[in-house]
């Protein structure tokens, strides 16, 4: 049986389900791939277009898409005319008049493939007049015509350009899958590991179930704000739950001047709570924000359920102030009087 995506990490439902298409030659002539930035939308994309334009698609043996094949190199090299990207260049959203090209390019036959696949990116950004043209071509494209639409908000979409496709959603990965692919292929995450394996696993935690995430983190410029903001979050909950008002009142000085980094802070926040509500339930609960339970069953050893959730409210009610343009100060101290509390 030919392998089929063999270097793609995780979303086993997306590879089965393309697989099963690519295998029996019945490609559908709409696929939308929704999901996150980093959990491998363009990755599909691009080996899903490969697989369906490799000369070697209908034996038996070998890896699918193939790699080898003119077809394949062609692609690789960025020289086959019937493998198509659109995308909206430097533009806020995909307009009409470049959609309007599409639909006259699809009837030109496939020139040296045995299909036409385009590639739409961001297609979620199309416009309502882009929308509706595209419509046209997607209603009855030529038998010899595949799109895949890449999409963060699937629902941006028109519903009759939905109902016409096949929606994959793409998953979040686990982050010992990340953390294997991280270490294999690329030389300073390895580094990383050995020298500070707990920044690592930090790293990895920070990522949110996305590679192309934990890569751009292993840059000690990218990661390094980001895991000082964790660690204000995971200091700021460890005050709460020890109802020390004097160590809250010493964060104020350092708050960020911007709304958005709070923001971010106060998210973060809320992973921790989530973390720690779920291990107050459940002892083996898959965590969010730790990458183990030790530190987590420490803060919580006098902490109960009740406090907890007094904690998220006051929290909750600092977030919201913060997207009311509240002042952020006074709305700092109200969250800790909330806190305090009994």
């Amino acid at each position: 049986m030919k392998k089929l995506f063999s270097s793609l990490i995780g979303n086993e439902f997306i590879k089965n389900t393309l697989a099963s298409d690519i295998r029996r030659g019945k490609f559908r002539h709409a696929y939308i791939i929704d999901g996150d930035p980093g959990t491998g939308r363009h990755t599909i994309a691009n080996l899903a277009a490969k697989s369906i334009l490799c000369m070697s698609r209908n034996t038996d043996e070998g890896e699918l898409p193939c790699g080898k094949c003119a077809n394949c190199r062609k692609i690789d090299s960025g020289n086959c005319t019937d493998f198509i990207t659109v995308n909206r260049g430097d533009k806020a959203s995909i307009g009409v008049e470049v959609i309007r090209n599409l639909c006259r390019d699809i009837y030109v036959s496939a020139n040296e493939c045995e299909y036409k696949v385009y590639i739409i990116d961001d297609a979620d950004t199309m416009n309502v007049q882009a929308q509706n043209a595209f419509l046209l071509s997607l209603e009855e494209p030529p038998p010899y015509v595949v799109y895949l639409m890449i999409t963060q908000n699937s629902g941006a979409l028109l519903e009759t350009i939905r109902s016409r496709s096949i929606v994959l959603r793409t998953e979040k990965l686990q982050n010992d899958l990340i953390e294997n692919y991280l270490v294999q292929n690329n030389k300073n995450a390895a580094k990383l590991m050995k020298s500070d394996p707990d920044k690592f696993k930090s790293v990895i935690m920070c990522a949110d179930g996305s590679i192309g995430k934990a890569l751009s983190l292993i840059d000690s410029r990218i990661s390094e704000p980001v895991l000082r903001r964790r660690q204000t979050a995971l200091n700021l909950a460890k005050s709460m739950l020890a109802s020390d008002s004097l160590a809250l009142y010493d964060f104020m000085p350092s708050l960020p001047k911007k709304r958005e980094d709070i923001s971010l802070i106060l998210e973060d926040l809320f992973i921790i709570i989530r973390d720690l509500l779920v291990l107050k339930k459940y002892d083996n609960a898959p965590l969010c924000f730790f990458g183990n339970t030790e530190e987590p069953e420490q803060i919580l050893s006098n902490a109960t359920s009740q406090h907890i959730m007094r904690i998220y409210d006051a929290v909750d009610e600092f977030y919201k102030d913060i997207e009311r343009n509240a002042n952020i100060n006074s709305s700092f101290l109200n969250m800790v009087k909330n806190v305090s509390a009994k």
